[in-house]
């Protein structure tokens, strides 16, 4: 259909060929909205991009140490071990080499004599919090970051002597397994192995705790 034009009064002339042009031609869209169907680029530039949980950490990618020394009750002999001390206190260091990766909960440790034997030491969750009181239930580690985990041998070992070199199995909680050395903190005048033989006593554990971040 044309468009039609009429006389109208000067001071309205404006306005109305304003309105009449806007209104010329057939099948015209509205003003300030697009013509043609929504493009594919614009579809997915208003739907957010998921982004991927991390895995588990794994052995592979930390770089684990262990540590330990006399705790509370001093250094003495046993004839049954030729080094021991009351009991051990120390922990262990897992450093992220690879991409951020997942670390929840505590690792389950074996204790590894010199000849390789593991010893009849069993590991269970420390319910203390020397170091994991203020810890959150997961960490979210990147690369470089340290994570570390309590662990005491105690309160009696009457087991096969260990001997000085002393390992730890350590099974991450992903599953991921590796052993590594247990460094002694007492020094070489004082290398002690492991706690003494008090039959008395309890049986003997290893207790460790959940990882936590270290600041």
């Amino acid at each position: 259909m044309g468009c039609h034009f009429k006389a109208w009064p000067a001071a309205g002339l404006v306005f109305a060929l304003v309105g009449v042009l806007a209104g010329c031609g057939s099948g015209s869209a509205p003003l300030g909205r697009p013509s043609g169907p929504v493009t594919s680029t614009q579809e997915a530039t208003s739907t957010p991009t998921p982004t991927s949980a991390p895995q588990n950490c794994s052995a592979a990618q930390m770089l684990l140490t262990a540590e330990w020394e006399p705790g509370a009750v001093g250094y003495g002999t046993d004839p049954a071990h030729r080094h021991s001390g009351g009991d051990l206190i120390g922990r262990i260091t897992a450093v992220n080499q690879g991409p951020t990766c997942l670390m929840s909960g505590r690792p389950l440790i074996g204790i590894v004599s010199s000849t390789g034997a593991l010893l009849k030491v069993r590991s269970v969750a420390d319910r203390g919090c020397r170091l994991s009181c203020t810890a959150p239930a997961h960490l979210f580690l990147r690369v470089g970051a340290v994570a570390v985990a309590g662990m005491r041998w105690e309160p009696s070992y009457c087991g096969a002597d260990p001997g000085s070199d002393v390992r730890l199995r350590v099974t991450l909680p992903g599953g991921t397994v590796t052993t590594i050395s247990v460094r002694n903190l007492a020094g070489a005048g004082k290398p002690i192995h492991a706690p003494s033989c008090t039959p008395a006593l309890a049986e003997t554990r290893l207790y460790v705790e959940r990882f936590a971040d270290q600041q």
